[in-house]
């Protein structure tokens, strides 16, 4: 057969070289063949190519002339659908039906309502809700917490002695307080600070010395004096009046018929002491055994008087009681009892007098003041016991010598003519 072929070969290549004589039937040029005869296979110059039509989403690379395809399809590229838009590709722009709602972000303090997905915004910012600086913090927004400014700063108090340094806006404590500087008690003041008063205890109280006819009544401690010095009258004799320097004291007892008063049953008692003085001062003083029972008989007696009062009015007692019962809620009695209770203090119920008195030719003389009219009383002193006779009078009463205390008189026994 191989034989059979190099002996034709020459003798095609003669018949080409020659020309061919043949009618020719030419079939177009396409894509991948040049122009060409059916009848002889001639060609004629060169094949067209393809005539590429690029890819799509949905076709391959494909040849416009013969329709030959290379490679694949694209394939849709989808861009995400957004608030105003659908799904769409950014190839070939077909879209689907479907349009994402807006993602609405709330309005803020300083941006409006917004769609996080297209920034559409809707409305205005809500604007700041501002809460006043303090202190110690700026200016601040309520809702987002930013801050404006700068803090006002505390308002300090100064310390005391007690309260610690304070802020006057917020009531902020620095420090601790200053303490007190105490400055010693003096006989008319406490312990006392001496930054913001404040005291402890009780003043000393004061230290007299008695009035002299060279000076007045002192304190030995801080040399106050009350009063003048003391005027002696050339009638009053040291030596003649010596024998009664001192105090004595004589009690006073009497009964409910003594004393006389309607609705009174008990007894009264008082103390009277006589305490004369080295310059002719004598002081007289009363004092109240039991202040209740003073106190119910100044109610007694109050009741008295307005019984006696109801009783111009046409009530007896028992009308008086009924009607006091209706206008105080009290009878007579309970009344001027609790109007006794309200309106006396025990402190009122003692009394004390000052008056002058001298000795003369065995006489001792009496007077409220050395230039009025003396009265002349007979004395007598035996066994510390002071028996005093008014002249005029007639009148006798007996003291015993006591000792006397700056709280108290010392009861001795009594005796009485």
């Amino acid at each position: 057969m191989k034989r059979i072929l190099y002996i034709l070969l020459p003798v095609l290549v003669l018949l080409v070289l020659a020309g061919c004589r043949c009618r020719h039937e030419w079939v177009e040029a396409d894509c991948t063949q040049a122009k060409s005869c059916l009848l002889c296979g001639q060609r004629q110059g060169s094949p067209l190519g393809h005539s590429w039509i690029d890819a799509t989403c949905t076709e391959p690379k494909t040849c416009s002339v013969c329709g030959k395809t290379e490679g694949k399809a694209l394939n849709h590229n989808w861009l995400s659908a957004t608030c105003s838009a659908p799904e769409t590709c950014s190839l070939c722009g077909i879209t689907k039906d479907i349009i994402m709602e807006h993602r609405w972000t709330e309005a803020t303090c300083t941006a409006p309502k917004t769609c996080s997905l297209c920034g559409l915004t809707d409305g205005k910012a809500n604007g700041h809700s501002w809460k006043n600086a303090t202190c110690t913090v700026a200016k601040t927004c309520n809702i987002c917490a930013i801050t404006e400014g700068k803090p006002l700063g505390h308002s300090w108090t100064k310390a005391s002695c007690t309260e610690p340094r304070q802020c006057l806006s917020c009531g902020t404590q620095s420090s601790a307080p200053l303490g007190h500087e105490w400055v010693d008690a003096t006989c008319e003041e406490p312990v006392r600070c001496a930054y913001c008063d404040a005291t402890q205890g009780e003043p000393l109280g004061h230290s007299w010395i008695d009035a002299t006819p060279e000076a007045p009544k002192t304190c030995s401690v801080c040399n106050k004096t009350e009063g003048d010095p003391v005027y002696v009258d050339d009638r009053f004799l040291p030596e003649d009046c010596a024998p009664l320097f001192g105090a004595w004291q004589r009690k006073e007892t009497y009964t409910a018929e003594d004393l006389g008063i309607p609705g009174f049953d008990g007894e009264y008692t008082e103390f009277i002491t006589y305490i004369f003085g080295p310059y002719g001062q004598l002081t007289i003083m009363t004092e109240v055994a039991d202040p209740a029972e003073f106190k119910a008989i100044l109610a007694a007696d109050m009741a008295a008087d307005y019984y006696a009062a109801q009783a111009e009015e046409g009530r007896d007692a028992a009308a008086a009681d009924e009607y006091w019962l209706a206008t105080f809620g009290l009878t007579i009695p309970e009344y001027a009892a609790k109007l006794v209770e309200e309106t006396v203090s025990d402190e009122e119920l003692d009394l004390k007098d000052e008056a002058v008195y001298y000795v003369a030719d065995g006489m001792l003389y009496t007077s409220p003041y050395w230039e009025d009219d003396f009265t002349p009383l007979s004395f007598s002193i035996e066994n510390d016991v002071l028996t005093i006779t008014n002249e005029l009078s007639g009148v006798s009463f007996v003291l015993d010598r006591v000792t006397t205390s700056e709280d108290n008189i010392i009861e001795e026994e009594i005796h009485e003519t």
